[in-house]
């Protein structure tokens, strides 16, 4: 297989750099994964767990292409926003195809299962559970089932990208511990134990959301950001200001990895993507379709809050000279050791300065990766071949990263919610870091930063009785 810098799977990546893999190899292992997500009657009447079935369902579709079955006992109507006239069952063909209500056949005896509210528990697999602002996951073998009080419908996203997580890392033998011992995140308070009942906050309901964002980036964190915020409870999301802004268009290799993105799309630029799904469920985004430099300033009726998911090599220590009054960066890993990692850094902070966190000219660290991306082109088969045919470009593929797209689910529930915190006067953090593959053991790492109640335009939510 003929492979470039945009063709190629940032998945399949994982398996050619971790186990030498050829590219056809890695996609063919990833493609024999069975996967079947089982909803029980409770998901009619959940936002949260109707969230969390389709944000799996197209994490997973991306992940296990062709390998994703849906088990519903009847279809139902939508509690949470979508294209107008959609049911359930509908929004699920839309993401995974038409085939996603069919598991019959051999091939799907002995397939996985994620399980969505009540379900019998004789099959292989896990169970994704939430209540209020937390997610939480469990295999079939220590169950945990958590009261599901509705608060906050991000933890749906979260859950949803959480047990798609569980599953990879555990069955690809990246994790020892993935998927075999119940695990969960509070989105109130990641700094806390996610079983301890206050981080649950469920007396504290998402009634304030974000009335401007800029969403910078429209990658594979910012087509994440947009998919998380199409289902929060806008009354009016006509009312939103919301800017679009990214320069690239979309190439095969974005197809893995971003939540929005379609093979009908190839070509198209990102933000008309992004435009067209969040045009669909209401918004009236505008489109800045330029690079973010030193000469980016947001004008007066702009938003002045932003979500940031540049890629490793874009500008972030411009992040706090362009006049915003609120950044929330986020940046994730991009090796085999590192790919499920990810950081939040709020903007500004009075601890530290966006160039001194990512200076811009850091000699050490383009030497570092360079090294790093040598290394692994003179030692896989893959990258060899390449240089073997084209005697160039070998390097350029090896450095390359690796990116999934339940990291990019999980760290956009993360970002949005502390959005959402600080409306609602909750807890605020400057940093945030996470890797999925020990996700307790990196929660207390968590920076607390005693930060005034956010004062930015917003939206009250109406609920129906």
């Amino acid at each position: 297989m003929t492979i470039g810098s945009d063709s190629y799977s940032r998945i399949a990546k994982l398996f050619v750099d971790r186990d030498d893999l050829s590219v056809d190899d890695a996609r063919r292992q990833l493609e024999q994964f069975r996967l079947v997500l089982r909803c029980g009657p409770e998901v009619a009447s959940s936002p949260t767990l109707q969230a969390a079935a389709l944000t799996a369902a197209n994490v997973a579709n991306r992940c296990f292409p062709g390998g994703v079955r849906v088990d519903l006992a009847r279809d139902f109507p939508l509690r949470v926003p979508w294209t107008p006239g959609s049911t359930f069952l509908k929004a699920l063909v839309d993401i995974a195809g038409p085939r996603v209500h069919n598991s019959s056949g051999a091939d799907w005896e002995k397939a996985q299962t994620i399980a969505f509210g009540s379900m019998a528990r004789d099959f292989r697999g896990l169970q994704a559970t939430f209540d209020g602002w937390t997610a939480a996951v469990s295999p079939f073998t220590e169950i945990v089932r958590l009261p599901e009080r509705e608060a906050c419908v991000l933890a749906g996203v979260l859950v949803g990208g959480l047990a798609i997580s569980e599953l990879f890392l555990g069955n690809f033998g990246i994790s020892i511990e993935a998927g075999s011992q119940p695990v969960g995140l509070s989105l109130w308070r990641p700094d806390m134990a996610w079983d301890d009942e206050t981080a649950a906050a469920v007396d504290m309901p998402l009634n304030f959301l974000p009335g401007e964002l800029w969403l910078l980036g429209l990658g594979h964190l910012g087509q994440a950001f947009a998919w998380a915020c199409s289902f929060l409870p806008y009354s009016n999301p006509t009312d939103v200001r919301l800017v679009l802004q990214d320069f690239d268009r979309l190439v095969e290799a974005n197809l893995d990895t971003g939540l929005l993105s379609r093979r009908h799309d190839l070509g198209r630029t990102k933000t008309r993507i992004a435009a067209d799904f969040l045009e669909n469920r209401g918004f009236q985004p505008r489109l800045v379709e330029r690079r973010f430099d030193e000469n980016t300033c947001p004008q007066r009726d702009d938003p002045a809050i932003v979500l940031s998911g540049m890629d490793s090599a874009g500008p972030r220590h411009l992040l706090d000279q362009a006049g915003f009054d609120m950044v929330v960066d986020c940046g994730v890993g991009g090796t085999v050791a590192n790919f499920d990692s990810m950081t939040l850094q709020v903007l500004p902070t009075p601890h530290a300065s966006a160039e001194s966190i990512w200076p811009p000219r850091d000699a050490e660290d383009v030497a570092r990766r360079e090294r790093f991306a040598r290394k692994l082109a003179n030692s896989r088969g893959t990258y060899q071949d390449v240089a073997t045919q084209h005697r160039c470009g070998h390097v350029e593929l090896a450095g390359r990263s690796i990116a999934v797209p339940f990291v990019g689910a999980v760290a956009a529930a993360l970002s949005l919610s502390e959005l959402c915190r600080r409306l609602m006067g909750g807890p605020s953090y400057v940093r945030i870091q996470s890797q999925l593959g020990s996700i307790q053991s990196t929660a207390a790492k968590i920076n607390i930063a005693n930060e005034p109640r956010l004062r930015t335009t917003f939206q009250a939510v109406v609920y129906d009785e």
